[in-house]
């Protein structure tokens, strides 16, 4: 009867063969090992009380048969009837886990942040459609790779040393980093990495969880710009308001004041256009910020912006007697070439090179703007005869509104 009941329990739980009975935790496994006892134990002892029974003449050789034919009977049935009881809860227990395994996986193949499960060395077991969404690699051609297949090269060796180190000692890791895409773009990311353990604490698994933050990065850093734009801005007209407050010294306490009142006048006209810049700069990134990017920018001739941007420069020089010649060859600039983006900015961007020029270039030197044309962009270049920018300062030139003045000292007038 146990050999029966037990093969038929293996057979309706095979995961592990016939060393299931033994040492399977499977359901199957474990009801063959509860099966055992009272088929090893109790049998015997029933059959040791019908035979003494029968020895004392309680019994005789007929009722024997029938004694242990009932014996055999009730006890088969109460096993059945408790290894069915048993496999009912089990298998209960099993739809259970199984509907939260398939929730669990559920939510996770729907999750908005990507999802990477690796092994305890690292190789890919699993990722998620957003990790799709987001690197461009599907899960086929990431599985059993190593997670580097994003390194961007950002990072040193230190840093991933420290993660690895982190997540292995069955800590969790948080932080940013910077990956590449399978299409070779770079993005930043937000991270969470977490060993899973067994009960004795070896890891088994490493889940990390990613989120895109390559638009709240650069929001971070567009923040940090719009506060150097304005404090740059700020500098020229505020030192002009100065120097108002100084000439109107002068003129209570001086004769005459007719040059000193339009050189006044022309001051605070210079001032009141440096504080308009600063409110079409703001305009235009709150207009960006309501309504996108798309809809904010669109296309505009470069051509004229250009052409506006020249004409506006060498009127200012013969305003202020300034002896410089600015040679331009945009005369066959092609008209359909078009920038995307604000075109007062881009004519705004190209006078304050023209004005950084003109600044530092004696009078009687000369400033050449040309354009050429390459893979269906145009360049455009300013070229001056000035003193130069010093060692010093080339590292740093490039840095958003950085400038080699001492701010406290910042220069009066559009070029001088």
């Amino acid at each position: 009867a146990f050999l029966a009941l037990t093969a038929g329990i293996l057979f309706a739980r095979p995961e592990q063969g016939v060393t299931a009975m033994l040492i399977s935790e499977s359901a199957g496994g474990v009801l063959a090992r509860r099966v055992l006892l009272p088929a090893v134990i109790v049998m015997p002892m029933l059959d040791y009380a019908v035979t003494a029974s029968v020895k004392s003449g309680h019994l005789d050789t007929a009722s024997e048969g029938a004694v242990h034919t009932t014996w055999l009977m009730v006890f088969i049935t109460g096993i059945v009837a408790a290894a069915a009881r048993l496999l009912e809860k089990a298998d209960i227990r099993r739809t259970r886990a199984e509907a939260e395994s398939a929730r669990l996986a559920n939510a996770v193949r729907h999750a908005g942040d990507a999802v990477v499960i690796t092994d305890a060395k690292g190789h890919i077991e699993y990722v998620n459609p957003a990790f799709e969404t987001i690197t461009g690699y599907r899960l086929e051609e990431v599985r059993g790779k190593n997670p580097r297949v994003l390194k961007s090269g950002r990072h040193d060796s230190g840093f991933y040393d420290n993660l690895w180190q982190t997540v292995k000692a069955g800590m969790i890791w948080r932080g940013n980093m910077i990956n590449r895409r399978k299409d070779g773009s770079l993005y930043e990311e937000e991270m969470i990495v977490s060993p899973i353990t067994d009960a004795s604490g070896a890891v088994l698994n490493f889940v990390a969880v990613q989120r895109d933050v390559t638009r709240e990065a650069a929001l971070h850093k567009s923040r940090g710009y719009f506060t150097a734009i304005v404090s740059h801005e700020l500098r020229t007209p505020l030192t002009n308001l100065r120097l108002m407050e100084t000439l109107l010294k002068q003129i209570e306490t001086a004769g005459p004041a007719g040059e000193r009142v339009e050189y006044l006048r022309g001051a605070l006209l210079k001032t009141i256009a440096l504080f308009d810049r600063i409110v079409d700069a703001t305009t235009l990134i709150a207009e960006i910020s309501r309504t996108g990017d798309e809809k904010a920018f669109s296309k505009h001739a470069v051509h004229r912006h250009v052409a506006k941007a020249l004409n506006d420069a060498r009127e200012s020089l013969a305003a202020e007697r300034r002896n410089i010649n600015i040679e331009a060859d945009m005369w066959d600039l092609p008209h359909y070439a078009t920038v995307l983006g604000s075109g007062v900015m881009m004519q705004r961007a190209l006078e304050e090179v023209l004005s950084n020029a003109i600044k530092f270039t004696p009078d009687g030197k000369s400033i050449r703007v040309r354009k050429y044309i390459r893979d269906n962009s145009v360049y455009i270049e300013v070229a001056d005869e000035g003193t130069g920018i010093p060692e010093e300062g080339l590292r740093d030139v490039l840095i958003p509104y950085y400038s080699l003045e001492n701010p406290l000292n910042h220069t009066t007038g559009r070029y001088n």
